[in-house]
């Protein structure tokens, strides 16, 4: 089988949590609700992408986003993406390449990232991170508060309309803090 390079979910409700998989191997698991075929997640590996979508291509009807949990272990560097509308995302100890996660309501929280970049938007959620390390972050929401523990001096941009942002940098990072409010 071929190599994971990436990993992209789209995942709209439910959660998804992110763990480091401890070997070269990336696993995707559902939380088993008895849901029927056409409910259920569906992936595909193309090109060295792993695709990961919340049903089957076509599937009508409503799925209770209470019983849409998915657990996903990765390994070390890989790039991930993932998009959601109200989908909780919740990091353990994760090191990746580059990561892009959006979603419109639901929150983004991390004990603890290590990327090449990390792009995270929400428009209403909350986006907490327990520690980041990023050559370069960009964090950005409407209405949700944002709190980020940066451990070591990089490029972070962040972003809010309307919601609270709490940065704590640790020691002496040599950072140079520009910033701008509106209200």
């Amino acid at each position: 089988s071929a190599a994971v390079r990436r990993v992209e979910i789209d995942w709209p409700g439910g959660n998804v949590e992110i763990e480091q998989s401890g070997s070269d191997k990336t696993s995707v698991v559902e939380e088993e609700k008895d849901l029927p075929e056409e409910k259920r997640l569906h992936t595909s590996l193309r090109g060295g992408v792993l695709y990961v979508k919340y049903c089957r291509s076509g599937c009508l009807g409503k799925i209770d986003e209470v019983e849409k949990n998915l657990q996903v272990q990765i390994p070390k560097g890989i790039d991930v993406e993932i998009n959601g509308v109200s989908a909780n995302v919740y990091f353990g100890v994760v090191e990746t390449g580059e990561l892009s996660v959006e979603t419109e309501s639901g929150c983004v929280e991390a004990e603890s990232l290590v990327c090449k970049s990390a792009d995270i938007e929400t428009h209403g959620g909350y986006i907490g991170i327990g520690a980041l390390t990023a050559d370069k972050t960009e964090l950005d929401s409407v209405s949700g508060d944002i709190h980020l523990n940066v451990p070591c001096c990089q490029d972070v941009e962040i972003e809010t309309k309307n919601g609270h942002v709490s940065l704590y940098l640790q020691g002496d990072v040599g950072a140079l803090i520009d910033f701008e409010t509106r209200t």
